[in-house]
């Protein structure tokens, strides 16, 4: 995997809590809920804090930045600690900025940028069941549904073993998301301050 494949999945990722879960028994209420829910969320505005765990270190690494997401399709990743890292993903054009470099990438030439984007979308948007990418199980506790997706897609299996996403009880959005990867290293984001439904200035999705 290239190095800027391997920061853009970094971007993405979240620990499995402690807590007992037991399997849904309404799956599909759930799942026209959360479609419901996203179908109405126009933008969404965090922090996050972000955890990798890599198998040959002991120690985790810790990162934080700030998330932002407007429809269609415009993401941005800012990472401020411990190092400033952007990421934009909008207008089929991957641009990326490594303190003052700048670097500009086609989405639409790259298929496999494009398939991770979409990806991506769909996990923070909530619109993964329809995808035909993924097998899934569907568990809730009393605070969070958990929903446990495995990747049946030829591209994803490469990548990844499991895909794991959180849902607030409450709001339906995803609150935590973990990627664990073929090899077995995981990197986990935990989203807090979540602002839905605010404006974004267009600008935010140009890097200057």
């Amino acid at each position: 995997m290239s190095n800027i494949m391997y920061i853009f999945l970094l971007g993405l990722c979240i620990q499995v809590s402690a807590q007992s879960y037991t399997a849904v028994k309404d799956i599909e209420s759930l799942k026209a809920k959360i479609t419901a829910t996203n179908k109405n969320t126009t933008s969404i505005q965090s922090s996050f804090t972000q955890e990798k765990y890599l198998s040959v270190m002991t120690q985790k690494i810790l990162s934080k930045g700030f998330f932002w997401f407007k429809k269609e399709n415009a993401v941005r990743w800012e990472y401020t600690e411990p190092y400033k890292y952007i990421i934009v993903l909008a207008n089929n054009k991957v641009q990326i900025k490594d303190e003052e470099k700048k670097s500009e990438y086609d989405m639409a030439s790259n298929k496999s940028f494009k398939q991770i984007n979409d990806m991506m979308i769909q996990l923070v948007q909530g619109t993964v069941f329809n995808s035909g990418m993924y097998s899934f199980q569907f568990k809730e506790n009393a605070q969070t549904y958990f929903i446990e997706l495995t990747p049946i897609d030829k591209k994803l299996k490469t990548y990844f073993q499991k895909i794991n996403l959180f849902f607030d009880k409450i709001t339906f959005d995803v609150t935590q998301m973990k990627m664990i990867e073929v090899g077995g290293d995981y990197t986990i984001i935990k989203f807090s301050n979540k602002k839905l439904n605010q404006p974004i200035a267009a600008d935010k999705f140009i890097l200057k």
